[in-house]
């Protein structure tokens, strides 16, 4: 089986698939347009693709580059799966799609979502009602998106080669956008400093109208991943702030699996996922104990099956099972 991954552009997303990458079992193309074709050609098409563009309005005139982008993307005659991001700048552009399944008949392409959809390139793109008649299968990791629109369900891919473990210096780390949760982000940071816990926050994007929002955690501007990964091995926990509405085991909640870290959360559906155990995971305004007694008590390391949801191999089962299910 060939795959190739058109990825976010975001570091994260290619490290997600490092394992992968290393192993040589796919080919991944993240900001980078795959185009086989002359220096000039390939900046036209780079134009035609631009985001920034697209989002104000739908440039036509892709088509006579489909054939540059195919060419690079060296589809053979086996079994083919080609997995598109929402953010990916071919995610909004169905003709595209329908042109490589049309040529191709063992090409199956299956799109993944990198946010809730609210927050989600099909949203920002407006693709989203098309996105079932254009793909063969469409995966959220957000159940509740899943079962709005109809659409498959999967946690997302992580998987990663072990990295070499550090002292850890901190308690809690938290990096991410401050969104519609700063709030809650900088209650459990006074927690952690009212009980002489070592808190490494990185908010960034934070609005500077709210209140009482300490300097420490504010951050100007966006860490590297290769940063995040170090800041997290430091620490022994990590917190997972959700969006409103959604429910989705986030990218924090991979790392801390993968990474065999404690996780802070107020995901309260957490409970219900095959690898919650309360000895790892403090569910805000659900747990009765304190944060620092969680913290201190014993930790019980993830199992090589509880990592392996959020494997590639796991989402290529899931997509069997729902050709089975519809052959039925």
């Amino acid at each position: 089986m060939d795959i190739i991954v058109l990825g976010t552009s975001n570091e994260w997303c290619k490290a997600s698939w490092q394992k992968n990458i290393s192993l040589n079992k796919i080919r991944f193309f993240n900001s980078k347009i795959p185009f086989e074709g002359n220096v000039l050609k390939k900046r036209l098409c780079n134009l035609l693709f631009s985001v920034k563009l697209n989002k104000k309005i739908r440039i036509p005139l892709k088509k006579p580059f489909y054939t540059n982008i195919d060419r690079c993307l060296k589809i053979g005659e086996e079994e083919t799966i080609m997995f598109v991001y929402d953010w990916h700048r071919f995610s909004f552009d169905p003709n595209l799609i329908k042109y490589l399944k049309e040529k191709h008949d063992n090409l199956k392409v299956c799109y993944l979502f990198s946010n809730i959809v609210e927050k989600s390139g099909a949203k920002e793109y407006k693709v989203l009602d098309s996105l079932k008649s254009t793909f063969d299968y469409v995966f959220a990791f957000d159940k509740n998106d899943a079962s709005k629109y109809g659409f498959d369900y999967n946690y997302l891919i992580y998987e990663r080669d072990e990295i070499e473990a550090c002292n850890v210096v901190n308690d809690i780390f938290f990096v991410g956008q401050a969104k519609n949760r700063l709030e809650e982000i900088i209650d459990v940071f006074n927690i952690g400093v009212a009980n002489n816990l070592r808190c490494d926050f990185h908010c960034t994007n934070v609005d500077h109208t709210f209140a009482n929002v300490p300097n420490e955690i504010i951050e100007s501007s966006y860490m590297k991943y290769d940063d995040v990964i170090s800041h997290l091995l430091k620490s022994r926990c990590i917190l997972d702030i959700m969006q409103k509405n959604s429910i989705g085991i986030t990218l924090n909640i991979c790392e801390a699996i993968i990474y065999n870290k404690k996780i802070i959360t107020n995901n309260c559906s957490i409970k219900n996922e095959p690898f919650f155990k309360k000895e790892n995971i403090y569910i805000l305004g659900d747990n009765t104990n304190s944060i620092k007694d969680f913290l201190d008590s014993p930790f019980i390391e993830y199992s090589d099956d509880e990592k392996k949801l959020f494997s590639l191999e796991q989402l290529i089962n899931n997509m069997r099972k729902k050709n089975e299910e519809e052959q039925k």
